[in-house]
């Protein structure tokens, strides 16, 4: 019973120390084996040969490897993000006033944009207007001279029909030719159906001295016309217009 104790402790002693236990024994054995080896021939040698001067040895070394638990991972630790750097209040102010001129830069273009499109559309607005009142002026115009060409076809027409017998020029102003005016005056009156002039008068503004109205007035009444005859009948023409123009010669 004790003998059987003793191995239980020799083997548990075995099994707790066979990490290194086992190696030494293991190696001592080996090392033993050489000398032994070694001694054996060295006694063969002594007993052939002379007695040796020199022993050569070799040492012989056993390894072995011993397996290390793997030590246990290193966490990764990141770096901590440097601090913020805190704004300098030189530098925000500074900041804050280029930003504020910028804006009132855009501001300013912006405006400037705007005044200059609307100048533009004033401009093209002005000359639309005037190229319009050009345009109505142009056909006002042409209206004018169609209407004074169809007058005048229309009084070379009405003259063709009732041509002029008689047309003495009237007297020049003795007050006139001393006082060396001259002048034109316009005078209209309506034609009777025997060649006769009816009521003469004076055309408002188209008389350049009064002085020569009434020559202009006695010289018209005796005037003397073809009658006009339309449908074989002679009638009355109104509206006919002569021009005095006094000239001294």
């Amino acid at each position: 019973m004790r003998a059987e104790t003793d191995r239980n402790i020799v083997m548990r002693v075995i099994r707790e120390h066979s990490s290194w236990l086992i190696p030494a024994v293991a190696s001592a054995l080996l090392h033993g084996a050489a000398a032994w080896v070694l001694l054996g021939g060295w006694w063969q040698g002594a007993a052939i040969d002379a007695p040796a001067t020199r022993i050569q040895t070799q040492l012989m070394t056993l390894t072995y490897e011993v397996a290390e638990p793997e030590p246990p991972p290193v966490p990764e630790v990141k770096p901590a993000p440097p601090p913020e750097p805190v704004p300098d209040e030189a530098v925000v102010a500074r900041k804050r006033l280029e930003e504020e001129r910028e804006r009132q830069l855009r501001e300013k273009q912006h405006t400037e944009q705007v005044r200059q499109e609307k100048e533009q559309e004033l401009a093209e607005q002005r000359a639309r207007e005037e190229r319009r009142a050009e345009e109505q002026r142009r056909a006002q115009e042409a209206e004018q001279q169609r209407l004074a060409a169809a007058r005048a076809r229309a009084e070379a027409a009405a003259m063709a029909q009732y041509q002029p017998i008689n047309k003495s020029p009237p007297a020049y102003p003795r007050r006139a030719l001393e006082k060396r005016i001259e002048g034109n005056c316009t005078v209209t009156y309506t034609v009777t159906p025997d060649g006769r002039v009816n009521k003469p008068r004076v055309i408002e503004d188209a008389c350049d001295d009064p002085i020569f109205i009434r020559p202009s007035l006695e010289a018209a009444r005796a005037f003397r016309y073809q009658p006009r005859i339309v449908n074989g009948q002679a009638v009355a023409v109104d509206d006919v217009r002569n021009t005095f123009r006094y000239r001294i010669q």
